[in-house]
C-alpha cells in the first residue's frame, strides 16, 4: 500500500486528508493520483504545485509527479505559506 496524506486547504480541495492505494508494479504518482482525486480536484492540486504553492514530498523527500511509486511508500501533498 502507498498511503497519501494531503494537508490544509488541499485536504478541502479533495474532501479528505489520507487514503491508502495497492500499487502493483510500478506506477508514477501522477497515475496513482488519477485513481483516488476527481480529474477537476487533480487539475488544481498539479496548476498549485505547478505555481509553487505546494509540495509533494515522498518518504520525507521532495518529489514530483513522474516519481515511481513502490509499496509502502509514504506521500504528503503540502501547502506552502504564503503572504505578505
Amino acid at each position: 500500500m502507498v498511503v497519501v496524506k494531503v494537508f490544509g486547504y488541499i485536504a478541502d480541495i479533495v474532501g479528505w486528508d489520507e487514503k491508502s492505494v495497492d500499487v502493483k508494479g510500478e506506477a508514477e504518482l501522477r497515475e496513482l493520483l488519477e485513481s483516488i482525486v476527481e480529474q477537476e480536484k487533480l487539475v488544481r492540486i498539479i496548476e498549485l504545485i505547478g505555481k509553487g504553492q505546494a509540495k509533494i514530498l515522498v518518504n520525507g523527500v521532495e518529489a514530483s509527479l513522474s516519481t515511481i511509486m513502490q509499496q509502502g511508500d509514504e506521500v504528503a501533498i503540502i501547502p506552502l505559506p504564503s503572504g505578505g
